[in-house]
């Protein structure tokens, strides 16, 4: 078996597992387990790299949270390996009742250093998974998860769909008069706006735009969430935005329905335009 650390949370998981016939799987019993839990074991680690208890009852202190889990599952003897990433103990690999070569550990590290190497390289790949699909800016989905999404649901029959089309005021003005990371600042506060009041299916899909997908859900249930919004962007002194929404149930085309609140929010927009010219200023913003 594999056990992963989470040194963030403080907890370790079991990630993999092969059972003999005839054992028990324990992998699902085995998550979110504080690595306190193995803090004698660590300390083995960092002294000799790679143990072997050869009987938990004499060797363990049968008191002891780390004893009671591992008699619980009928073992009584195991061999245990770390896994290490830049001089840190990142997890382990164990085998319990080894019944052969259980005073020779080459197998045992060989074995650690290349599921090290591979968990390495997977974490890698989730990040750049994660890279591809979220915008690092404000932790939303970008417009490269926006575009699977859609085509995803062009091969969907919805009962219903809400859309709602998003784009900060001013955002040129913002980044001229105060600096970029004011403009970063303003787009994060919407990013935290929209999480609080639409929960899910939020895309930044440019630099000051996002959509939202509120898919097969009621009229009411749709028009309570857009007027939390507009109550939340109307109450905060900073963040100055344009909305435009639709609903539609039934035989619905969601990319056309996305142009309609995109032409919606245009409009909106224009009223802000005539504002800023009245004051004096330019509407090349």
């Amino acid at each position: 078996y594999i056990f992963e650390f989470n040194y963030g949370q403080n907890t370790m998981d079991n990630s993999f597992e092969w059972c003999a016939p005839g054992i028990t799987r324990e992998r699902e019993h085995l998550q979110g387990l504080p690595i306190l839990y193995v803090e004698n074991w660590l300390r083995k680690f960092e002294e000799c790299g790679s143990f072997f208890i050869n009987s938990l009852k004499w060797e363990m202190d049968t008191s002891s949270i780390e004893f009671q889990i591992l008699s619980n599952q009928g073992i009584e003897s195991l061999l245990a390996a770390p896994l290490i990433k830049e001089g840190r103990t990142v997890g382990f690999l164990g085998v319990d009742n080894p019944e052969e070569n259980c005073s020779d550990f080459t197998l045992l590290c060989s074995t650690a250093e290349f599921i090290a190497e591979e968990l390495e390289k997977r974490r890698l790949m989730k990040e750049l998974e994660f890279a591809s699909y979220t915008d690092l800016l404000t932790g939303l989905k970008n417009r490269n998860q926006y575009i699977k999404v859609l085509h995803q649901l062009e091969r969907e029959e919805l009962n219903s769909a809400g859309v709602v089309f998003i784009d900060i005021n001013g955002m040129k003005r913002l980044n001229d008069t105060y600096g970029h990371k004011y403009g970063d600042y303003i787009i994060i506060k919407v990013a935290e706006i929209l999480k609080e009041c639409m929960r899910d299916n939020i895309f930044r899909i440019g630099g000051d735009e996002f959509v939202v997908l509120c898919l097969n859900e009621d009229r009411e249930a749709f028009q309570r969430k857009v007027l939390a919004l507009r109550k939340a962007f109307d109450e905060d002194r900073d963040c100055d935005v344009s909305i435009g929404c639709t609903w539609k149930a039934g035989e619905l085309n969601i990319n056309d329905q996305i142009l309609q609140a995109d032409d919606l929010m245009y409009a909106e927009k224009q009223s802000y335009y005539q504002m800023i010219c009245r004051n004096g200023h330019t509407a090349r913003i």
